[in-house]
């Protein structure tokens, strides 16, 4: 098993056609209509984005690419330990730990 093969599959871009895809530092976005706010409110919009501590472009590629490296379906990244270790924790335990 060799992570550098299968993170050669992965084909992503710039914005404007670069070589590497562009880094998002946008901490909010933007909607044109409310319908489309909405739906991704509910998980139904791809390629939308709410706020940077739920998902970014940036984090989407990353992601993509440690599964990709890992040999797994998916994986999530986080923007701090804290962030990474509290789903694991309130999965683990259960009421009245």
């Amino acid at each position: 098993f060799n992570p550098a093969d299968n993170i050669q599959d992965l084909q992503y871009f710039g914005e404007f056609g670069g070589v590497n895809p562009s880094i998002s530092d946008s901490s909010t976005y933007t909607f044109l209509s409310a319908k489309t706010m909405f739906d991704t409110f509910e998980g139904n919009a791809d390629g939308c984005y709410l706020y940077s501590r739920h998902s970014s472009p940036s984090n989407l590629y990353l992601g993509e690419a440690l599964a990709a490296m890992e040999g797994t379906e998916t994986a999530n990244v986080a923007a701090s330990g804290m962030g990474a270790i509290t789903p694991v924790l309130l999965q683990l335990c259960e009421a009245g730990d």
